[in-house]
């Protein structure tokens, strides 16, 4: 067995063996069973929470800090927000003076007929994001989310709290579960003192399980595009409450994403060998068969192979 300090990985195998000889033959029969238990990516720190790393000159760090968490921010793949893509220059904030006075979170940068990408997040129960958010729509076609809703990665402090890092990910499989079996069994038999009954047979299971997790998105818009009119008034037939002149790509993550795999191999041998007369010194037959199956849950796919 291998068993390593921290959990996770586990290694686990058994073997057996017996044989027999008598008078006019012998049988043999092995088995082999090998377990590998899984390994999440949680499992271990250093594979958890990917940080970015940078450093002063003067060697200290100058990660952006998560001030929900008051530790270097996680710096993977962005889940759970709303990107919402800037075609009217509709993305600033209130301000001092009254509403799209403030910071524009996407400023068209010179000769660009859009500004860059923002990515709406939600401020779940029991957080606080601590930036500011959009005030209601000022004019036609400015940009309105509902409330809960926060604009993240303008500026260092909001991207300091975007969501970069779901504890789906910590789930998912490294070392996949594994399982192994074996079964051989061999023997032969003299039928007379010249001719042999000679047999074996092989069979190999190997199980595979891995915990998988994916993201989703599709695409729409916020506002009445081509004056054709909405029913649902100023805001968008599918969110309610995102208003504006925008386009909207809501990116969900689920961990409803996992595989498995079942392969069976089979082999026999199997006939006669001796004296024959005629120059013959054997005849015998033989059998190969293998089978694999490969499953996606919890989708219905399924693929099966036989050969």
């Amino acid at each position: 067995m291998s068993i390593p300090f921290a959990g996770g990985g586990e290694e686990y195998r058994l073997s057996g063996i017996w044989g027999k000889t008598f008078s006019r033959g012998h049988i043999l029969i092995a088995g082999d069973y090998t377990k590998v238990n899984e390994l999440k990516r949680g499992d271990r720190s250093y594979l958890a929470c990917p940080e970015a790393y940078i450093f002063r000159e003067d060697g200290s760090r100058a990660d952006l800090v998560d001030p929900r968490t008051g530790k270097p921010k996680c710096e993977d793949l962005r889940w759970g927000h709303v990107w919402t893509y800037n075609l009217a220059d509709n993305l600033q904030l209130d301000g001092p003076g009254g509403p799209n006075t403030g910071l524009n979170t996407s400023p068209f940068p010179p000769g660009a007929t859009r500004g860059p990408t923002v990515l709406m997040q939600y401020q779940y129960p029991g957080e606080t994001l601590g930036v500011p958010t959009y005030g209601a729509p000022a004019y036609p076609g400015d940009f309105g989310l509902p409330a809960g809703w926060f604009p993240t990665g303008y500026n260092a402090a909001s991207t300091a709290i975007q969501n970069g890092y779901h504890p789906f990910v910590e789930q998912q499989s490294l070392i996949p579960e594994t399982s192994l079996v074996t079964a051989y069994a061999e023997g032969s038999y003299e039928i007379t003192d010249s001719i042999e009954m000679f047999g074996e047979f092989l069979f190999n299971r190997r199980k595979t399980y891995q915990n998988g997790w994916r993201q989703f998105w599709n695409f729409g818009s916020t506002g009445d595009f081509y004056g054709t009119g909405n029913l649902y008034g100023t805001g968008t037939i599918w969110a309610q409450g995102w208003e504006g002149l925008n386009l909207i790509s809501p990116t969900a993550i689920t961990d409803q994403s996992d595989s498995s795999q079942k392969v069976d191999y089979y082999r026999g041998v199997g006939g006669l060998r001796g004296d024959f007369g005629g120059g013959s010194s054997s005849e015998g037959f033989s059998l190969l068969m293998g089978r694999g199956q490969d499953r996606l849950h919890p989708a219905n796919g399924r693929s099966d192979g036989d050969r």
